[in-house]
């Protein structure tokens, strides 16, 4: 079957985004997004404004600018209300775990693990067996930001997510929605790609947390998210962002 320009042009926008080209990165999701729209595609209409709430984080981040968090917030709940009419828990998990990052951005963590717990309960029913590793992915996420919300009995749930995520094995886990890393041009082993990207995030994450609590096993997380970034050239916001992280330990 071929594949719909709306897809095409989602494509096009996440490896606009890997390579840091946020413009045109949001100039392709808005065409993309009138693509969907014109074929009747809601579930990729949802899909493209989760896209875009990465490059309006990443513009957040590299332009300290939480404006564009503010804005990303807004098209986020309307990305999970478009899911929401489809009736597919499939079509919610996406929005919603990118709502529940926006939230945590913005620091209102208990929204944030609440969009977190209904992602996992949506990705235990579509993600369990396929993409055990994409749902790991997200489980790591709510236990961080339990942890950060004060309850630290969840830091064993966020090791545990960890270890899944090293012991994926499935190659269907790494087609995840959340990036379309499938330009063999640019992503030539793009089986492992979005994996990496997964764990050098969850050692970034354990690390982060744990600066101020264990420091010796922060800068050990830190180190592991180093040597997989050390693996991938084409990791490039990845190391970007772990040059930020590691600069609060120097």
């Amino acid at each position: 079957m071929e594949e719909s320009s709306g897809r095409k042009l989602h494509k096009e926008a996440s490896i606009a985004r890997e390579k840091g080209d946020f413009l045109k990165a949001l100039q392709l999701s808005d065409e993309a997004l009138i693509a969907y729209q014109s074929d009747k595609d809601y579930s990729g209409f949802a899909e493209i404004l989760a896209e875009r709430s990465l490059n309006l984080r990443h513009l957040a981040q590299t332009l300290e600018d939480n404006n564009f968090l503010s804005v990303a917030k807004g098209e986020m709940s309307a990305s999970v209300e478009v899911a929401r009419s489809l009736n597919s828990d499939e079509a919610l998990v996406q929005p919603l775990f990118n709502l529940a990052k926006v939230l945590e951005d913005l620091g209102e963590n208990e929204n944030a693990v609440q969009s977190y717990r209904e992602t996992v309960s949506k990705g235990e029913i579509t993600l369990s067996k396929t993409k055990p590793a994409a749902l790991a992915d997200i489980k790591l996420h709510l236990a961080v930001c339990e942890f950060k919300n004060g309850n630290r009995s969840s830091l064993e749930r966020a090791e545990q997510a960890l270890l899944d995520l090293q012991n994926a094995q499935s190659q269907s886990d790494y087609d995840h929605k959340d990036s379309s890393y499938n330009d063999l041009d640019f992503y030539p082993s793009s089986e492992s790609y979005n994996l990496k990207v997964w764990v050098s995030g969850a050692h970034m994450k354990l690390a982060e947390i744990l600066r101020e609590v264990d420091l010796e096993k922060a800068k050990h997380h830190l180190e592991e998210a180093k040597k997989v970034l050390d693996t991938d050239e084409r990791l490039i916001l990845r190391f970007k962002q772990w040059q930020k992280l590691a600069a609060k330990f120097s």
